[in-house]
């Protein structure tokens, strides 16, 4: 088993308080910009793929592709 010496080791196994408070701030600012986020062209570019009755050419697809990656 590996053994730490004292310069090695953190002062505190705790993260600080001020880092937790920035790391939740960030999280709630992305999760503001997803709710916000239209998606609804996401979904029907998916569907298309899974069903064949909707018609999309290949360079709709393609487009498609281009934007989701």
């Amino acid at each position: 088993m590996a053994t730490f010496e004292e310069v090695n080791r953190p002062s505190t196994p705790y993260v600080h308080e001020e880092e937790f408070y920035k790391l939740a701030g960030q999280i709630n600012q992305l999760l503001r910009h997803l709710n916000k986020a239209d998606i609804d062209w996401i979904e029907d570019a998916i569907r298309s793929w899974e069903e064949p009755t909707l018609l999309i050419s290949e360079e709709e697809k393609q487009e498609i592709y281009d934007e989701l990656c």
